[in-house]
């Protein structure tokens, strides 16, 4: 008897000592779980705020740029980034006027949507499929000797190079930026407003028609600088034509 009750205290004292050891198990598991769903809240959040100043940092870069392409002064109302679909679209993107002309602004891109190939953020040359410019407003403003738009044009060629400078400044431009390529360029619903002293400030609207370019940047290395001029160098250009 004493053998059997010695074996009964053993075995008892066995299931005694390990069932701490579950219940610890169990409530370590808890508290990881609970742990892992904070770590989880919080990464969703870091993402949601990383968004908003991946955002907030792009509004400010594209504006950079397109003060640099254009010598006028750029403002962007909104703009939303998805970065895992690869499309961003601008709201509202204006560019005021040169220096010595009074009209609000001298164009207004109500909508700028862009559908760019996620993967190549990571590459060295990001690619863009395809921007669509929404209803563009523009003012064309007609000075003592030159147009609002022509004087911005003549801004922009001046960021591009001529053909003796393209091979020299080829490096030096990526370098200054990844390259960029745009696939497709498509400009849809514009409207230009012709104003003068002559008008008596009155603005005529006359229909701007679709704009289409393809191709840019896919057989040469050029940044996003050099991208934009060209795409604004087309616009701009369409404008003069149609108004003259």
């Amino acid at each position: 008897m004493s053998e059997e009750v010695k074996v009964e205290e053993t075995n008892t004292d066995a299931c005694d000592s390990a069932a701490p050891v579950v219940k610890g198990k169990s409530a370590l598991v808890k508290k990881l779980m609970s742990w892992l769903g904070i770590v989880v809240i919080v990464l969703l959040v870091l993402a949601a705020l990383g968004l908003t100043f991946a955002g907030t940092t792009l509004k400010h870069s594209i504006q950079l740029i397109g003060s640099q392409v254009t010598k006028c002064d750029i403002t962007i109302k909104d703009i939303s980034v998805s970065l895992l679909k690869g499309e961003i679209t601008i709201e509202q993107f204006v560019i005021g006027n040169p220096e010595g002309f009074k009209t609000e602004s001298a164009i207004c891109f109500e909508k700028i949507h862009l559908a760019i190939k996620p993967m190549s953020l990571l590459s060295s040359k990001i690619v863009v499929n395809e921007v669509e410019i929404i209803k563009p407003e523009v003012t064309f403003e007609v000075g003592l000797l030159e147009s609002n738009i022509g004087k911005i044009l003549d801004n922009v060629n001046s960021v591009l190079p001529g053909d003796k400078d393209k091979k020299d400044k080829k490096e030096e431009k990526v370098k200054s930026g990844k390259a960029v390529q745009v696939d497709h360029v498509f400009v849809q619903d514009g409207k230009i407003r012709v104003s003068a002293k002559i008008l008596m400030g009155a603005g005529l609207p006359v229909p701007l028609p679709d704009i289409e370019l393809k191709d840019i940047g896919k057989d040469e290395e050029i940044n996003g600088l050099e991208v934009t001029a060209q795409i604004l160098k087309s616009f701009l250009t369409n404008i003069l034509t149609i108004v003259k």
